[in-house]
Parts: C-alpha cells; sequence; structure tokens
C-alpha cells in the first residue's frame, strides 16, 4: 500500500503495473494453489484481437475526456474542509511521502485542528 501513500502528480506505468500485480496477486495464488484446474475455474478465454485493440482504443480515449471533467465533478460535490484536512494530516504521516496533492490544505493550517474534530467521541488519534 506504500505505492499508494507517495503518489506522484502523474502515474508512470510502472507503479501502475506494480499497484495492479498487488491486487491481481492474491485471487492467483488460490486459484492455483486450491485447484487443479485453474483455467477452468476461472473462465480465461483470450479474446479476440480486434476486442484488445478496442480495448487500447477506449483507454486512449477517453483518459483525456476523464481529466478535463475531474474540475467538473470537483465543483458539483465539493470535499468538506474537515476531510481535506484529515487527508493532508494523514498524507502527511505517510512515510516518504509530502502533502503534494491538490485536494489538500497548506500543512501549517494543521496546527489548530483539535484531534477531537476529527475523531469524534474521542476515538482517539
Amino acid at each position: 500500500m506504500l505505492y499508494l501513500a507517495r503518489r506522484p502528480k502523474t502515474s508512470r506505468l510502472s507503479s501502475v503495473v506494480a499497484g495492479q500485480s498487488i491486487i491481481l496477486l492474491p485471487p492467483l495464488v488460490m486459484a492455483f494453489v486450491l485447484t487443479s484446474d485453474p483455467k477452468g475455474l476461472c473462465g480465461w478465454v483470450w479474446p479476440e484481437n480486434r476486442y484488445l485493440w478496442l480495448a487500447v482504443a477506449l483507454v486512449l480515449a477517453l483518459n483525456p475526456l476523464v481529466n478535463e471533467l475531474r474540475p467538473v465533478v470537483e465543483s458539483l460535490f465539493p470535499i468538506s474542509s474537515i476531510i481535506k484536512t484529515s487527508l493532508a494530516q494523514i498524507m502527511s504521516q505517510a512515510p516518504g511521502s509530502e502533502p503534494d496533492c491538490d485536494l489538500c490544505p497548506d500543512p501549517g493550517d494543521l496546527r489548530g485542528i483539535r484531534v477531537s474534530r476529527l475523531y469524534p467521541l474521542g476515538t482517539g488519534a
């Protein structure tokens, strides 16, 4: 999970592959260890080449659209200041990371935050 804590502004392909591999590894290990026919169990069939090319084209076509719609979604569904502050506090405590996300306020703003506002009923820091 450390690859999530050190999220750069632009995702490198190697970090995306590493993150997806971490997610994919446990089910694959269980499929190979717990069954004698993992291909039959998982229903793995290689798709036709045209579907692979369509998937690649869809990713390349939707990526700019998603990047353009992000500010619209953020304006329609704003994040509260308490969540922004707690996210900045968590990211500043993550090992090897600096709070460089766009949503996080300046770390100097965290000095006046009381822990009881972030954790109701004294559930603690």
